[in-house]
């Protein structure tokens, strides 16, 4: 630890604390989704169902009649969090959109820490994501589909202004004034 210097990092017990955390980190960020993928896919055809029956039901302002609504069954109802906000074509969108966090904030971190190439990788895994779920609206609510999308664009924007600040800090003032912005422009583009 950097923080605190009277921690032995040799110590018995921060090795077994060190082995408990490299555990963790694989077990829980993919732990998690893959458990997902085992759940929907031992499901899918209740959970189809289910989704499919509620698409029936939907009035045309995207809300549903409550009155006519029926319980998920027994067996999915417990993690139908990972599925129903979804259109029946993509129930699966939960477990991309845990993907999408794990990119971000797991994987992107270990490549070349601190580099340009690190956010040029996260703004196009963000970019990527966005582009996607515009194309595919797998919500069953537009307003939904709008906000992820708008959320979406606000994360791949602020990644975009982190790689322009990158360079203005590698580059220099004189080269990022003859490409065309400063860091006060940056930070009007980031507010």
């Amino acid at each position: 630890l950097r923080a605190n210097l009277r921690v032995d990092c040799d110590s018995e017990q921060h090795l077994a604390y060190e082995v408990f955390a490299g555990a963790m980190l694989c077990l829980w960020p993919l732990g998690m989704p893959l458990l997902g993928i085992s759940l929907l896919l031992r499901n899918n055809k209740a959970i189809k169902r289910y989704l499919a029956l509620h698409e029936e039901l939907e009035i045309d302002d995207g809300t549903q009649n409550i009155l006519t609504l029926k319980e998920a069954p027994k067996h999915i109802k417990m993690f139908k969090g990972l599925f129903e906000n979804f259109r029946t074509d993509y129930y699966w969108w939960g477990i991309l959109d845990m993907f999408y966090g794990l990119l971000l904030t797991g994987f992107a971190v270990l490549f070349a820490p601190g580099s340009m190439m690190q956010i040029t990788l996260a703004f196009l895994i963000g970019l990527g994501y966005y582009v996607l779920q515009l194309s595919c609206k797998p919500y069953r609510n537009s307003y939904h589909n709008f906000m992820v999308a708008l959320v979406n664009l606000n994360v791949t924007l602020t990644i975009f202004g982190s790689l322009l600040l990158k360079v203005d800090n590698e580059m220099g003032a004189a080269l990022a004034y003859e490409a065309g912005y400063n860091i006060e422009s940056i930070a009007i583009f980031l507010i």
